[in-house]
């Protein structure tokens, strides 16, 4: 689903391994995230995804993940944790 969580206002997410995939710009605008645990099911990071999460500072992705598509993490300037497994080509 795009733009999901557009400007919403939480400060963590622990993404539910029900989640199987997140949509384009689906945490755009959330100023105040900050830290996020993305699904142990998804194998993409979309365009996008988080573009302008401006005090994101931790991200863990699922050691399975395959592909993080272009600005995904787009002016996260704050960001100082994100591991990137062997498996993203």
């Amino acid at each position: 689903m795009e733009n999901a969580f557009e400007k919403c206002g939480f400060e963590t997410f622990d993404m539910p391994s029900s989640i199987y995939s997140i949509g384009y710009e689906a945490f755009r605008y959330c100023e105040k995230l900050r830290d996020i645990q993305i699904s142990p099911n998804i194998k993409i990071i979309s365009s996008a995804t988080f573009i302008f999460c401006k005090n994101l500072t931790n991200v863990k992705l699922p050691d399975n993940l395959q592909h993080i598509q272009a600005c995904a993490f787009k002016n996260c300037r704050q960001l100082e944790v994100i591991k990137i497994p062997a498996s993203v080509c």
